[in-house]
């Protein structure tokens, strides 16, 4: 089965673990620049871990994919720290904010042969990138 984290625990991450479930993936992992957050977050579902930083969670958590629910800001960023940290990554739109942080990303998943897809936050968009990211 394969694993998934998130990055980003607000509203909109909820939508993301039920695509998670649905595709017959585990959530192990949730990250989120405020800790207390994330362990909020976290207390809803059995067994995952907490992060403050994505790189940690990436170093031990033996993810597959990453779900990126941050702000559009800090889309670019994590989208390529996470691509190169060996994980298919699931963004939230935007994903990025112009062409030159879209480039980056596409140049990062091209360097490290990760997936990555952006979406809505709608259920049903999810799951459709969802199939195409887990091959489910």
């Amino acid at each position: 089965m394969r694993r998934a984290g998130i990055v980003g625990c607000g509203a909109i991450a909820r939508k993301h673990v039920r695509a998670i479930s649905r595709c017959e993936c585990d959530l192990v992992a949730v990250c989120d620049r405020n800790i207390d957050t994330a362990r909020v977050f976290a207390n809803a579902y059995n067994g995952v871990s907490v992060y403050d930083n994505v790189e940690t969670m990436i170093a031990e958590s033996s993810l597959d994919t990453i779900h990126i629910t941050t702000p559009p800001l800090t889309h670019r960023d994590l989208t390529v720290r996470s691509l190169l940290g060996g994980c298919d990554v699931l963004v939230e739109k935007p994903a990025a904010l112009n062409m030159e942080e879209l480039r980056s990303i596409e140049e990062a998943a091209g360097q490290s042969g990760q997936e990555f897809s952006a979406t809505h936050y709608s259920i049903r968009t999810t799951l459709q990138v969802c199939a195409c990211v887990y091959r489910c």
